[in-house]
């Protein structure tokens, strides 16, 4: 039997590079995308303390679709990496479709939820009577961002697993410059728009996620 080295159990540099070079957008684009809906909670703050838990709470119930949608996303990018290698890329596309659509009617489902029962979802976390009040009218427009994360996030996965990693991170800057911008403008009413709080946010999100949507459609189009 051979002695086996120390060295056997770490690679080259060559090996650190690539991982590093594929590793932090990732990671930088992955905090990107989260920072999307954590800047409404953040901005939100300097309204009142209700305002902020009102958002938070309103926010659980995006986290659970989210979450789900990331896990569904994860799987198809693995097969859609594998068949990447083995140069398959008509079945690529075949199951970006796929995940496109489930993703598509689960995120729908989501929505169609807040629309029928927008209450009984902030009654899942609060039943505080002003908490309920503020989150219907964040979850006014709130309503319309599953949708698109949905899409977005389908389209992010993707091209993530045929080695696309730094679209996302622009992508995902560019969302979150436009969320802060308007949030900033609608939630304390700057530039002459009336201030709306907790539906400013709302709407500056919906803004952003439909954004961020067309860029990525645009993006599978051209590429």
């Amino acid at each position: 039997m051979s002695k086996l080295s120390i060295r056997s159990f770490f690679g080259d540099k060559l090996f650190y590079k690539e991982v590093t070079g594929i590793a932090l957008p990732i990671m930088a684009q992955q905090f990107v995308t989260s920072f999307v809906n954590l800047i409404d909670n953040v901005m939100v703050g300097g309204v009142g303390q209700t305002a902020l838990t009102t958002v938070t709470v309103a926010n659980r119930f995006y986290m659970i679709a989210s979450s789900i949608m990331f896990g569904l996303c994860g799987a198809a990018g693995i097969y859609i990496a594998q068949n990447y290698g083995a140069g398959k890329n008509e079945r690529c596309q075949k199951i970006l479709n796929i995940n496109l659509t489930v993703g598509f009617l689960l995120m729908a489902l989501f929505t169609g939820v807040l629309f029928v029962t927008p209450a009984w979802t902030i009654h899942l976390f609060s039943r505080t009577p002003e908490i309920v009040e503020l989150g219907l009218e964040y979850i006014l427009f709130a309503k319309y961002t599953y949708i698109p994360y949905g899409i977005s996030i389908s389209c992010m996965m993707a091209m993530r697993a045929i080695g696309l990693n730094k679209i996302q991170l622009k992508v995902g800057v560019i969302t979150v410059l436009t969320n802060t911008i308007l949030n900033y403008i609608l939630i304390y009413g700057k530039l002459g728009v009336p201030a709306m709080g907790v539906k400013g946010a709302a709407l500056a999100t919906m803004i952003a996620r439909l954004l961020e949507m067309a860029i990525y459609i645009a993006l599978l189009i051209r590429q």
